[in-house]
């Protein structure tokens, strides 16, 4: 099976559909269930819900072009858990205890975004708890910026038993430029930690970084 879901709830204006504007009140689906397995021959198992690749050649459908504007009062995900298997790699990761919220998404409008969740794997072994703050704001096909993040994260991985980590900083995404910077301080176990990253050319990224630890 693919998965399933608990509950769905999706509440939309139909006004603002005259002028090319999705207005949403909430989303919220509660109990999501998702098991995607890349098979040895290259290909999801899910592909049948997305169908075949798009044709370069068709015109995109009317209706999705940029002139339509998405307006999310909020998204509060609870109790999902996604799983996902390698089977050329013999691989298998999982999500579980996922819970997202957020405050409105609109371009241009920060907003609030709480992430909890346990991630888990077997190869490297990773068994981690992770709580996500931050504020969230997108101009649509042009850039996207964290700020204020706070990341807590403790448990198993890179080798240690005991990881705890705890970070703050900010992150943004220049997509026109094709750039994109984060820069982060914090602790990783005993150890302080300062942290800036760059990355240009998303297509053959070139990466640049800087690390302090005391």
């Amino acid at each position: 099976r693919h998965g399933a879901v608990e509950e769905v709830h999706v509440s939309v204006k139909l006004l603002p559909l005259l002028s090319k504007q999705v207005v949403v009140d909430a989303v919220r689906v509660k109990g999501l269930r998702a098991n995607i397995v890349k098979g040895k021959d290259g290909k999801l198992n899910i592909e049948d819900l997305t169908g075949s690749p798009p044709d370069k050649e068709k015109p995109a459908p009317k209706g999705t072009g940029p002139g339509v504007q998405v307006d999310i009062a909020g998204v509060e995900i609870t109790d999902a858990a996604i799983g996902y298997t390698d089977q050329a790699a013999g691989t298998k990761y999982a999500l579980s205890k996922v819970n997202l919220k957020t405050g409105r998404i609109a371009p241009g409008v920060p907003a609030r975004v709480e992430l909890d969740l346990r991630a888990q794997g077997d190869e490297p072994k990773l068994d981690l708890q992770a709580v996500l703050k931050t504020r969230f704001w997108f101009d649509p096909g042009k850039s996207a910026n964290l700020d204020d993040i706070q990341l807590d994260a403790s448990g198993a991985a890179a080798g240690m038993t005991k990881l705890a980590l705890k970070l703050t900083g900010s992150a943004a995404v220049d997509i026109a430029k094709e750039q994109a910077a984060a820069d982060l301080a914090g602790k990783v176990v005993d150890s302080n930690i300062k942290a800036k990253l760059n990355v240009a050319s998303f297509a053959a990224p070139v990466i640049r970084f800087d690390v302090e630890v005391d």
